[in-house]
């Protein structure tokens, strides 16, 4: 999130410009970054969720294939908008289709991610819940006594 700060934009702005010849290199890194750490949180998750192999081919089918997509597709609409300097990239204009076109697949990426994120969150949860029931049903453990909240 740094990254794609105004600190970052005017701090480390200009020297990136000065390498790539591009500006708003920093916000890309960012949203590299932030992409980068989601895979991870889902890749974890979904480890937890099934046996390996099925998770491999979760990952890849619902994760990898989309990124191998969508990541190249955002650095090489980054390079051909040379859009200008931005000190916030977030509430820039959209002045041109390029530009547009890079803010439609920075915020495709995360969003689908997110999505997944959630997904797999709400079944591993649902796992946790049940696999808690079924081990209290099958060790014939007596109800708990009833609380009195008083």
């Amino acid at each position: 999130m740094l990254l794609m700060s105004p600190w970052a934009s005017a701090t480390l702005g200009p020297p990136l410009h000065a390498v790539f010849r591009r500006w708003n290199v920093e916000d890309l890194l960012g949203h590299i970054c932030l992409i980068v750490a989601a895979t991870a949180i889902i890749h974890h998750g979904l480890a937890r969720l099934d046996d390996e192999r099925q998770s491999r081919r979760l990952f890849r089918r619902h994760i990898a294939l989309p990124l191998s997509l969508g990541a190249p597709v955002s650095v090489a609409v980054v390079i051909v908008a040379d859009e200008g300097y931005h000190p916030d990239l977030f509430p820039a204009h959209v002045s041109t289709a390029w530009f547009g076109a890079d803010w439609t697949v920075l915020g495709i990426l995360p969003v689908w991610l997110c999505a997944c994120l959630g997904a797999i969150g709400f079944a591993y949860g649902s796992a946790r819940s049940w696999h808690a029931k079924v081990a209290w049903f099958r060790d014939n453990r007596p109800a708990p006594p009833p609380r009195n909240d008083r």
